[in-house]
């Protein structure tokens, strides 16, 4: 996956697959990393959400998807606590 920066919070995720625009929801620093949470914009009832690690280098940032599945649901359900009030989630 590549992420490339839009002005503002949003990007274009680039798969093998596709490219599509994702906006920046909320970011949060866990175990002195910091994550995005990302939300397709083209589809706004979509379920996906894509958590992304967060690494800037000579003031480039660049993303890259979490890998330990360990983080990754301890990111999403510190997303899940975070945003209770803006979704519906099921377990």
């Amino acid at each position: 996956m590549k992420i490339e920066e839009l002005a503002g919070n949003y990007c274009i995720l680039s798969t093998e697959e596709e490219d599509f625009e994702v906006e920046i929801y909320d970011t949060v620093e866990f175990e002195n990393v910091t994550y995005a949470f990302m939300l397709p914009v083209d589809e706004p009832d979509s379920e996906d959400i894509y958590i992304m690690r967060q690494n800037i280098h000579d003031d480039i940032c660049e993303y890259y998807p979490v890998e330990d599945d360990i983080v990754l649901n301890s990111l999403l359900e510190i997303f899940k606590e975070r945003n209770s009030e803006q979704f519906i989630f099921e377990d």
